[in-house]
């Protein structure tokens, strides 16, 4: 027998030709990409610069704080400092005077003559601050009326009973360096000098 073949056509041997993408569609495609892209570039940089924008402003509000905090400093003086020290002391003592604390009076007394003794320079140009001199005359008064006292001399402690016999000779040796200074006052109690302190009378009250 004779086997006969049949040609097959051109083309399908060939293969069937692919059918390319529209141009149209690829567009589409590289378009989109683009804009992914740009958007992605556009949050990396906004967020750069509002880092970048962040510290600037934080710098900058602590540079007006310290501007506010300068413009509002006062600067005070050795002198004050001194006499504010002073006054604190003095505020301390006629506490204890109030409670007829002579403990506490003789520290703090103690205590208050080492910052007049370390504010001799400003003592010597100014004087005395009037608020110092006041406190010598009513611990003197206060003493005498004290001492005066005997029934309140028994209910004392021991402790106290014993500061109060060392402050009678600590305060009537210490105030004869400043007899005129506190006769002076007691001349003329109401008058006003420098170093007053307004509030000494508040507390006596």
């Amino acid at each position: 027998l004779v086997r006969t073949e049949r040609a097959l056509p051109h083309s399908f041997l060939a293969g069937a030709p692919r059918k390319q993408p529209s141009s149209s569609m690829a567009s589409r495609f590289w378009a989109g990409s683009s804009e992914s892209e740009s958007e992605a570039e556009s949050e990396a940089s906004s967020e750069v610069q509002e880092k970048a924008v962040k510290p600037a402003n934080r710098w900058a509000t602590v540079s007006d704080s310290d501007s506010s905090d300068e413009g509002e400093r006062v600067v005070r003086s050795a002198k004050d400092r001194a006499w504010d020290g002073m006054r604190a002391v003095v505020a301390k003592v006629r506490n204890s005077m109030k409670i007829n604390d002579w403990t506490g009076i003789q520290t703090e007394f103690d205590a208050l003559n080492k910052m007049v003794d370390k504010a001799k320079t400003h003592i010597s140009k100014e004087g005395l601050p009037r608020f110092y001199v006041k406190t010598l005359a009513d611990l003197e008064d206060f003493l005498v009326a004290a001492l005066k006292d005997k029934e309140a001399q028994k209910k004392m402690n021991a402790a106290n009973g014993r500061a109060l016999n060392r402050m009678k000779l600590t305060l009537r040796r210490h105030n004869k360096t400043y007899e005129a200074d506190i006769a002076a006052y007691r001349a003329n109690p109401d008058a006003e000098g420098e170093g007053d302190d307004e509030d000494d009378d508040e507390s006596d009250d």
